[in-house]
């Protein structure tokens, strides 16, 4: 945990307030110190820039979230974080049921890089998609 807090001393926003917070009242609460933890660990990893065009995705399963259609329906999404270190969102594809995040899959779709972050990126028209079991 000393790595966490010398990584804090220096950080910007969320993480510089709970460092303000434990100098200030001595302790942090236990969701306090796990969103530290989060912080540090995501501030830790290497993000690759997203390809473009038709490509395999491969990765473990972030999040989910519905999005309302244009014609009144809903669609489920996920968000990706590849083995090469970039992450996608797009919908799920059809022949994956049951889901939960953490699982990976596989599967080849068109990507479209971010315009605001080359490391984030949009897929489209999932086919050949397959479950590869649990992180």
């Amino acid at each position: 945990f000393k790595y966490v807090l010398d990584w804090a001393q220096n950080a910007t926003g969320i993480a510089q307030n709970l460092i303000t917070n434990l100098n200030t009242w001595g302790t942090l609460t236990e969701k306090q110190t796990e969103l530290l933890c989060k912080l540090y660990y995501d501030a830790q990893k290497v993000y690759t820039n997203c390809p473009q065009g038709k490509h395999t995705i491969e990765g473990t399963i972030l999040s989910f979230k519905w999005v309302q259609g244009y014609y009144g329906g809903s669609t489920q999404k996920m968000t990706i974080e590849t083995k090469e270190g970039y992450r996608v969102f797009g919908t799920v594809p059809a022949n994956l049921e049951d889901l939960v995040v953490g699982d990976c899959v596989r599967f080849v779709a068109n990507i479209e890089p971010s315009k605001d972050n080359p490391t984030f990126g949009f897929y489209s028209r999932p086919t050949k998609a397959e479950y590869l079991g649990s992180a």
